[in-house]
């Protein structure tokens, strides 16, 4: 869906509604590495913090949807924690229209042994979608260093006619959500572990394509 403003909340909230009903573009959890002929991978990893609290309060984060900075791009709901089979809209800001996207929450999954502690959240596209792939949030604590981290991998290829004359503009935008996306969970972290409510993350002018 193209839209020439911000859709309001009513008309989210219709979208996905409808979205629920729509068949998702794979249920296989894992982000194929090598990618299949036409897609593109991505793949990017930045660090959050150290120790226990730090992964706590970054496993808290990913699983509210902190890791979208708002602004030029958000999730729909944002409120509820993400869950299994959960549907939602993606609304980002592309060459001064906004498009809204769905996606759906095929896994979750956990574990913590002695050597490593893990939050990964993957979504897939649905039939609507104007791209077809698979994204992975994942937040990480590797015991042996004390270092947390925030790994974001994702594949993908245009399937609607407007998303192939775009892609240049959307690998742009890909990339940027890499680094907005990190700067949002670390500030979300940092507030969580403070128990402060987190800053958001700029939206610069001039950089939606």
């Amino acid at each position: 869906m193209i839209c020439l403003k911000h859709p309001t909340t009513a008309v989210l909230d219709r979208y996905v509604r409808c979205q629920e009903r729509e068949a998702v573009f794979s249920d296989d959890v894992r982000i194929p590495d090598p990618v299949p002929a036409g897609f593109v991978r991505n793949h990017h990893r930045g660090c959050l913090g150290s120790g226990a609290d730090a992964f706590a309060a970054a496993r808290a984060a990913v699983s509210q949807w902190k890791q979208f900075p708002g602004g030029w791009i958000a999730v729909h709901p944002s409120h509820r924690a993400a869950r299994l089979g959960q549907t939602v809209a993606v609304v980002a800001r592309c060459l001064g229209l906004w498009s809204v996207n769905a996606c759906r929450v095929i896994d979750i999954s956990e574990c913590d042994d002695d050597e490593t502690a893990r939050l990964a959240i993957t979504y897939a596209t649905l039939c609507g979608h104007m791209l077809e792939g698979a994204e992975c949030f994942c937040v990480e604590w590797d015991k042996s260093d004390d270092r947390v981290s925030y790994d974001l991998s994702s594949y993908a290829r245009p399937r609607h006619w407007l998303a192939r004359a775009v892609h240049p503009a959307i690998r742009r935008l890909q990339r940027r959500f890499a680094r907005d996306s990190l700067a949002a969970l670390q500030a979300a972290t940092t507030a969580i572990s403070q128990d402060r409510p987190a800053l958001p993350v700029t939206c610069r002018e001039g950089e939606d394509d």
